[in-house]
């Protein structure tokens, strides 16, 4: 699942895309697309932006979160979440 993100400072959306990708049982990675990512610095605002829809659209419980760190900059998550 691939979810369009935008998200800015209020005078220009930001575009990119984040995916959502089961990686196991109640384990899901959210990360920048690979064809059409958000800006490098914006990448763990659009990341959480999807995550706020995703738990709304799934009505998820996050259990637990593991952030990506590449040179000091969330380039991802995991997301233990039960999901009815």
């Amino acid at each position: 699942m691939a979810n369009r993100v935008f998200f800015g400072n209020g005078d220009e959306p930001v575009r990119g895309r984040v995916d959502v990708t089961a990686v196991g049982k109640n384990c899901y990675l959210f990360a920048a697309n690979k064809q059409e990512p958000p800006v490098e610095g914006e990448i763990p605002f659009a990341i959480a932006q999807v995550l706020q829809k995703w738990m709304k659209a799934t009505s998820a419980h996050v259990r637990e979160t593991l952030p990506i760190v590449k040179n000091g900059d969330t380039i991802g998550l995991f997301v233990w979440a039960d999901v009815p």
